[in-house]
């Protein structure tokens, strides 16, 4: 079980930490908003109480790849905020707006994610993949449904990625699934490494990935899984099929949703492109939308 600790006191411990840092940031907002009136000796840092309460989750059993989004997330929240207000104090002016939405996602971000956990000490599920560390699919899914309630509501744009493995079918008939499972986990933490803070990723099902690339555009997310290519051609993995060693890379293909979009739909038109292309190993594509009659008029034309 991912959750071993007594719920009651540590649902108390989160909604303490979800209170205090609510304050905390109104009070930042104010600061960065009004720098002008900002008396002496303001200070704004990042309240100590969930270091406390990261520190007793800990020893108590929560698992550590729920704690350490969590301290990413409260890292960056700490640093950022921090310049910010001491570039505003300094020039006696307002954040730009991208440098305000890009704190503003970190802290929804961190904020989001003590909830995900609060929510779990109950429901006892944690949404968290036991293999990688990732979360699961079925955690996607009502994540998706929240990201497109923001894009509705505020237009946050956001797009999504379907990674695979290429050659995985292959790679399965040729090794056993303790090594399967391997290059799973090795992939899974390259994902960890590339992505930013405030972007989740999600392990399907059929060992495909599939993140969520926030407050960005299909430009951004093309560059985001040119990362993820160049990060896995440095680490220089291979596998053997056939006598000879072939180097483990990933495709991908990026949808960036629209309102009325539905889940299962983008990932299945996301896994469709991606397999017309499966010839092309390290490939980045970009999904294009089309309708169910060109879907079918270019499938027969194949």
């Amino acid at each position: 079980m991912i959750l071993e600790y007594g719920a009651d006191l540590r649902i108390k411990d989160v909604t303490a930490v979800l209170d205090e840092y609510s304050s905390w940031f109104m009070q930042l907002a104010r600061g960065l908003s009004y720098p002008n009136h900002v008396r002496e000796g303001y200070n704004a840092a990042v309240p100590k109480s969930y270091e406390r309460w990261a520190a007793e989750a800990k020893q108590a059993g929560l698992a550590p790849e729920l704690i350490a989004k969590l301290d990413s997330l409260h890292s960056d929240l700490s640093t950022v905020s921090a310049y910010m207000l001491e570039e505003a104090l300094k020039h006696k002016k307002p954040p730009e707006y991208e440098a305000h939405s890009h704190l503003v996602l970190i802290y929804e971000g961190f904020i989001n994610h003590i909830r995900r956990i609060e929510k779990d000490i109950y429901l006892e599920d944690s949404g968290i993949d036991q293999l990688t560390g990732l979360r699961n699919i079925s955690a996607f899914k009502k994540d998706f449904g929240r990201e497109m309630e923001r894009l509705a509501r505020h237009g946050r744009q956001f797009c999504v990625a379907l990674v695979r493995i290429d050659d995985l079918a292959k790679i399965k008939k040729a090794h056993d699934e303790q090594h399967v499972l391997e290059y799973v986990r090795f992939v899974s933490n390259i994902i960890k490494q590339c992505v930013r803070t405030f972007d989740d990723a999600y392990r399907m099902d059929n060992n495909e990935f599939v993140l969520f690339l926030k407050l960005t555009d299909i430009t951004g997310s093309l560059k985001a899984m040119d990362r993820l290519k160049g990060e896995m051609e440095a680490q220089e993995t291979t596998y053997k099929l056939n006598g000879q060693s072939v180097d483990l890379t990933l495709s991908s293909c990026i949808a960036a949703p629209i309102q009325g979009d539905d889940v299962q739909k983008i990932l299945n038109n996301l896994q469709e492109d991606l397999g017309k292309c499966a010839t092309q190993k390290g490939a980045v594509f970009e999904y294009y939308e089309m309708s169910p009659l060109q879907r079918y008029v270019s499938g027969d034309a194949e």
